[in-house]
Parts: C-alpha cells; structure tokens; sequence
C-alpha cells in the first residue's frame, strides 16, 4: 500500500510537472512568435524607406540630367532576399526597366519610376552607401565604382625606419575605370610613396596598392594626413578619402614591435569626449605596449520619410517623419507642427464638412502638411442669431431669444433651430 502511494504521488508530480513545461512552452511560443512579428513590421517599414529614398533620388538625377550624381545612405534590412530583388527589372524579363525592387519574405516593396534604372543593390543587407548617377538615356543607381578593404592607415614608427602597407581596389563598376592616388601631407622628415599611383581597372577587377613610409630623423608624435584616391570613367567620377596616420616613437617601429590593431567597436553614443549626434568608438592593439585607440565618429542618416498626420506619437495636428541612422545617435523620429493659416473664405457657420453638425462652426485651414483642414466648434451667435431671430417671429419675443442663445450657449431653443438658411 505505502509503494502505491508512493507512485501515485510520482505520476501526480510528473503530470504537475509536465503541465507547467506545456504553459512555458505555450509562452515561450507566443514570445518568440511576437519578436519575430515586430521584427518584421520594423523590416518591411526600412525596406519602405530605402526604395522610396533611392526612387526619389534616381527621379531627382534624371530631371537634371547627363552627369547629375547622388550619393546616399541606406539601409537593406536582414530579412530582405537579395536573390529576388532588382533594380531595373528581373533577369530575364521583358517588362520596362524602369522598377526599383526589394523582396520581403516574399513580399515586393517596389517603386516605378518615369525613367529607365539600371544597376544593383548592395550584395549584403545592412547599411551603407549607394551612388545614384544619369547617364543621359537612364540611371544607374549601385555601390561607388570600386571597394577598398580598408579605409585608413596607421602606422607605428621609430625615427630612421621605413614601413609599408597593402590595400586593395576592387571595382563594382560596369565599365573600365581609371584610378589615380595622390597624397596630402605636409610633414617634413616624414615622406609617402604610392605604388601604382595611377592604374585602370576592367569590370570586377582587383589591384593591390602598397603604400609606403619613410621617417628620418622626426621628434616623436603622431603626425596626419590623407590619400585622395580619383576614380573615374568617361564623365563620371568619384573620390574617396583614405586617412593616414604615423606615430613616431623613441623606440619600436616594423617587425615585432609594430601595433597590429583590431576592427573598430561601438561603445556608446556621446561617450567620453563624443558629442551627442558622435558615436564613440574602441579598438584593442597589441602587442600589450600599444594602447586602446579610441575616437569619434559622426553619425550618418538618410533623409526624413513622411509617414503621416497624427501617427504614432504625433498629435493629430502633427507630421510624423522617420528616418535610419548608422549609429543610432542622431533623432530617427520626430513630430512637426503642422503650419496652418486660417482660410477666413472657406469659414462659416452650417455643416458642409463632415462630421461637423449643422449648427457648428466649421473653421478652414491653409496647412504646409495637411494635417488640419478644418475644426468643428461651437455656433458663434453672430451667425445664428439673424436666423433665429427671422423664425422666432410671431412666436416669441426675440429679446428673450437672444438672452437665452447667449445663457443656454446653444442654437437651439424650443422649435427654433440654427439651421442653414
């Protein structure tokens, strides 16, 4: 008997047991399944934002016309399929090329634009720059016309020494380019050297660029300057800015001695000596005698996007704009007041625009956003009176009409109704 009960409270606790795993099941599901929905909603608001950004800017570039050039911020969302998404038009179809595309999960977040587009999104989703281009006939929007794996230099240093690095060129473009390398620096004792300085590469090709420092006889310091590379290809050019940094120390310099330093970390927006709108960035170096790099980097937005009079956050008599943001540290969101001008011809008292009531004031506005067209309020006596006072005749003393519009506060006073005459 004591072993049955034993079991029996065995099997009881497993079943208790069980139940509660099934509910934390159930909530985990319903957790997961709600992250999963917001992460969506917030994907297909950015695919949104990107296609309505580069359509606006391919239309602005085809108005101005062969040579007109743009380069913007944008951001391709995690759940996007690149696979499925085109500019221009999908391979092998017959449609106009004249389709800015991206797939979400299925889903075409597109634009149609009044002239011919051609070229690629980015081909990783994230953030990033994209230049936009007439070419007279059409528009090519896509990545600048060539990649650096690196974009700067640092070098650690002793007097007396020299040290080099590699940095490659890869080109995105669809035609042969021509690159050129000059360098800005104006520190004696300290000279650059570029090898090549001047090349051309095919369509998708890759050239190696060495660039080398000698240091004399220097006092110690950091000393900096920048490489202006000028990549170009018939009347259509770009330029990209590599800054250098050398750091001359009493002692250490190449070989072992040398910093090698890892990618750079967000830390956090406004740290240390960052302002605000500057996220603040960290890197490890070693060997152990190299210090922990830190600097600030401004943050880059895209342009405000319009969602709506009265969303989210916004009063009704507020637009909503949002934006994306590299870092986070500038306002992604904001309401701004709708600028109204009362339109004194299109006010008056009577209905005529829903859902004001017959007997209220329907008060127009001239808005920069639309956000307000007109307000529905209470009758003005001075434009009811006349009325009233015309149908109280032979009925009531329109003294006491009056005394009881202004006592009462409304239109309406026995069979007599401010209506439209």
């Amino acid at each position: 008997m004591l072993f049955y009960k034993k079991g029996q409270s065995s099997v009881e606790l497993l079943v208790v047991l069980g139940v509660i795993l099934i509910i934390i099941l159930g909530f985990t599901i319903l957790a997961q399944e709600g992250l999963i929905q917001a992460q969506s909603q917030r994907d297909m608001g950015v695919a949104e934002i990107t296609v309505n950004e580069v359509a606006d800017a391919a239309e602005t570039v085809c108005r101005q016309g062969m040579g007109a050039k743009k380069k913007i911020f944008i951001e391709i969302p995690g759940s996007v399929n690149l696979n499925e998404s085109y500019i221009g038009k999908p391979s092998g179809s017959m449609i106009e090329s004249k389709t800015i595309n991206l797939n979400l999960r299925g889903t075409d977040i597109f634009r149609t634009l009044s002239c011919e587009v051609r070229g690629n999104w980015m081909d990783r989703t994230g953030k990033g720059w994209i230049t936009i281009e007439s070419r007279g006939t059409y528009v090519r929007i896509g990545e600048g016309m060539v990649i650096l794996d690196y974009d700067s230099l640092y070098f650690l240093m002793s007097r007396d020494s020299s040290a080099s690095k590699t940095i490659s060129f890869t080109s995105v473009y669809d035609e042969n380019i021509d690159i050129d390398v000059e360098e800005t620096w104006d520190h004696t004792g300290i000279s650059l050297s570029i090898s090549p300085d001047n090349f051309m590469l095919t369509p998708e090709g890759e050239r190696n660029v060495e660039f080398s420092v000698t240091a004399g006889g220097v006092p110690t310091g950091i000393y900096s300057g920048y490489f202006i590379v000028d990549v170009s290809s018939g009347d259509f050019n770009e330029e990209i800015t590599i800054p250098i940094t050398v750091e001359i120390r009493s002692s250490g310099g190449s070989g072992e001695d040398e910093c090698e330093c890892f990618d750079w970390r967000n830390v956090e927006c406004g740290a240390d000596t960052c302002s605000e709108n500057q996220m603040q960035q960290s890197r490890l170096c070693s060997p152990r005698e190299c210090a922990i790099e830190n600097r600030c980097v401004n943050d880059m937005c895209s342009g405000w996007l319009d969602v709506g009079c009265g969303s989210g956050s916004c009063d009704t008599g507020q637009l909503r704009q949002i934006r994306s943001c590299l870092y986070g540290c500038e306002e992604q969101e904001r309401c701004l007041d709708d600028d109204c001008v009362l339109n004194l011809g299109a006010s008056g008292c009577g209905g005529g625009a829903d859902p004001c009531n017959p007997w209220e004031t329907v008060t127009a506005y001239d808005c920069d956003y639309d956000c307000l067209s007109y307000v529905c309020g209470e009758c003005h006596d001075t434009c009811c009176n006349t009325y009233c006072i015309a149908m109280a005749e032979g009925h009531m003393d329109p003294e006491e009409w009056i005394t009881a519009i202004i006592v009462g506060g409304k239109c309406v006073e026995g069979e007599c109704y401010c209506l439209p005459g």
